[in-house]
């Protein structure tokens, strides 16, 4: 969707990165090879694997499983690319706290 919304804007006449920074989510593996480079968080592709075999292979088998179980965090990874810049601080309002 990002890599979508990277050719909308640019049809718009509009720059990525200066006028509109673009994130994506998932970091699959094209993200790499868009101009400019996507800025994305990267997903833990294998350990998602894993973890949603193991719950299939556990409700197969017929074990019950936790309403938790069902929602783990997995750790992703921000990779910086040239799709986005620091807002000038001539335009921040507030502080943003996570």
């Amino acid at each position: 969707m990002a890599i979508g919304f990277i050719s909308s804007v640019r049809a718009a006449g509009l720059d990525i990165a200066q006028d509109v920074s673009v994130i994506g989510f998932d970091g699959i593996d094209f993200s790499d090879y868009v101009e400019p480079r996507l800025t994305t968080f990267r997903q833990p592709r294998r350990e998602l694997g894993t973890v949603g075999a193991g719950l299939l292979i556990r409700a197969m088998a017929g074990e019950p499983i936790a309403p938790d179980a069902m929602q783990q965090r997995l750790p992703v990874a921000l990779q910086i690319g040239a799709s986005t810049c620091a807002v000038p601080e001539s335009d921040v309002k507030e502080e943003v706290l996570f």
